[in-house]
């Protein structure tokens, strides 16, 4: 069981705050149970989960709505080694109704060292509060607009080799009713600076790509340990090129290249982290982002400090909002 409040406050126009400033509360509750039974033919695994989503806000207004999922999923191993996992999902939401969505997934090990993972499976994502309800001068919502559905196949191949853990994948997502915030003309070769961006059920989004990822562990003691992970993602999308009287914000925002390189070291109740990406992005230039993580456990306390974008960069990942540059955070959690 959780709950989540938040308060945002986000000023469209930094020196007027008398117009299109969104003040907004959420908050999010959630419960879920479930249960696994282990049989002669193989372990089944049920569950159920209830969520709720509430915002009060003074630009997207106050709305309320419910989820509530149930899933089933059957494991097994075939032909002594071939492991299979199959499994659905069923969620109603209050504005929606119901959808089912089935998932597979199948291992083969091709020798003790190297193992061959094979899985196909369908998602949806329901719009926002924000996609349905935003009222800015150039961001209006659409109350319109209808979830997106998704069926996604990946393949992957995990190993050893020369003392590191590799790990390769080949992945490929076909999204139906595609949620994409687009400005569109009116007329032919009207200016688009002026009108506002609205998001809409804009056909289908095809994305195909791959991703490789090293990792090296060093373990001097049962309580000393450095990782280090070195990683490359590439993605691809298809069917995100409109027509000139067109202007897509995802078309823009498209992750293109990412490098990774992430070290982690932990000593007693100590532990320290490293996390650092280069990242382009379709249309956009490139930007480097660092972040480090220090933390000290004390019981049932973890206090940390955590530095990000180490490297001041100035980036957008979500339209033409800046992210934050350099900053700091000092905080404890507690854990029963």
């Amino acid at each position: 069981m959780s709950n989540r409040f938040n308060k945002d406050d986000y000023r469209y126009y930094r020196q007027d705050l008398s117009k299109a400033r969104s003040v907004h509360k959420n908050n999010a509750f959630a419960v879920e149970l479930n249960s696994r039974f282990t049989t002669d033919f193989g372990d089944l695994g049920i569950g159920v989960e209830y969520r709720d989503e509430q915002v009060n806000s003074n630009n997207l207004g106050k709305h309320f709505r419910s989820n509530i999922g149930t899933y089933l999923e059957y494991r097994t191993q075939l032909f002594s080694k071939v492991g299979l996992h199959l499994g659905a999902y069923g969620n109603y939401n209050t504005d929606y109704g119901w959808q089912i969505y089935p998932g597979m997934d199948m291992g083969f090990p091709l020798n003790k060292d190297w193992k061959l993972n094979v899985n196909v499976g369908a998602s949806q994502r329901i719009p926002s509060f924000t996609d349905l309800y935003l009222n800015q001068p150039m961001n209006k919502g659409n109350q319109q607009l209808n979830p997106e559905s998704a069926w996604q196949y990946e393949a992957s191949i995990q190993g050893k080799v020369a003392g590191l853990r590799l790990e390769g994948r080949y992945f490929y997502r076909e999204i139906t009713d595609f949620i994409d915030w687009i400005k569109q003309a009116h007329t032919p070769g009207e200016d688009l600076t002026d009108i506002p961006f609205q998001p809409y059920n804009f056909g289908s989004n095809k994305v195909h790509g791959y991703s490789i990822d090293l990792r090296k562990d060093f373990i001097f003691s049962t309580d000393q340990q450095l990782n280090l992970v070195v990683g490359y993602n590439h993605l691809n999308p298809k069917e995100m090129s409109y027509q000139e009287d067109v202007q897509s914000k995802y078309v823009l925002e498209s992750l293109k290249h990412q490098v990774l390189f992430r070290l982690s070291y932990r000593r007693s109740n100590w532990t320290f982290s490293s996390a650092n990406r280069w990242i382009e992005r379709e249309l956009n230039n490139p930007y480097f982002i660092s972040d480090l993580h220090l933390g000290y456990r004390y019981g049932k306390l973890d206090y940390y400090v955590e530095m990000s974008n180490l490297a001041n960069a100035q980036y957008v990942e979500s339209g033409a909002v800046l992210m934050p540059k350099r900053w700091f955070a000092v905080g404890a959690r507690f854990s029963l």
